[in-house]
């Protein structure tokens, strides 16, 4: 018998080959990548004319997409139960609040 959370799981995510896993996982380091390489420059707008915003959603949606890149490799739950773990649960707390407080203190 299969708990509702294990239910939810299998019906929203199906299980990928390591193939699809792979290319998602590719796609995703890719567009990280990207992002990353963006904020970058954006750094540069953010040291000369003060405009935080660009940098802070750049950087931001870097390290959810590497995240998210990480998912597909490892599983969403599993990645999910990692992250929770009694060891991790308070760097990934931090983590998240410190990307949250990126765009708070962008945007304020």
């Amino acid at each position: 018998p299969k708990t509702a959370e294990e239910q939810l799981y299998e019906a929203c995510c199906p299980s990928l080959s390591y193939q699809t896993r792979l290319i998602g996982f590719c796609a995703c380091m890719f567009a990280s990548f990207i992002l990353a390489l963006f904020a970058s420059f954006m750094l540069r707008r953010l040291l000369w004319h003060g405009d935080a915003a660009p940098f802070a959603i750049a950087y931001t949606l870097d390290n959810v997409v590497a995240i998210l890149g990480s998912m597909f490799m490892a599983g969403p739950m599993a990645q999910l139960k990692t992250m929770c773990a009694p060891k991790r649960r308070v760097s990934t707390t931090i983590y998240i609040l410190a990307l949250a407080l990126t765009l708070f203190f962008a945007f304020a």
